[in-house]
């Protein structure tokens, strides 16, 4: 069974998002002004049921970024804010 491309909302400022290790995140954007994720998943893989999955963060820009951090995109709402999102633990 082939892999498949999913797309994930990020709520909240941190999250996780039930996606197992191997997956490849694309890139974040948004859409109608909401934080969303794509990743290239293999849909039968489990994720860490003890982590809810892999974490992601969303800070603005002036927020703090730690080592452990790897970048995905930056973002800007039509209000004009700016978000950077990460990957966390990577």
């Amino acid at each position: 069974m082939a892999d498949r491309i999913y797309k994930y909302k990020l709520t909240r400022s941190q999250m996780a998002l039930p996606i197992g290790p191997s997956a490849k995140v694309l890139t974040a954007g948004l859409q109608d002004d909401e934080i969303v994720i794509w990743a290239i998943v293999d849909p039968w893989e489990k994720h860490d049921e003890h982590t809810g999955g892999r974490q992601f963060v969303v800070v603005n820009t002036g927020g703090d970024a730690h080592d452990d951090y790897r970048y995905i995109n930056t973002l800007t709402t039509s209000n004009g804010i700016v978000w950077h999102v990460f990957e966390v633990g990577v």
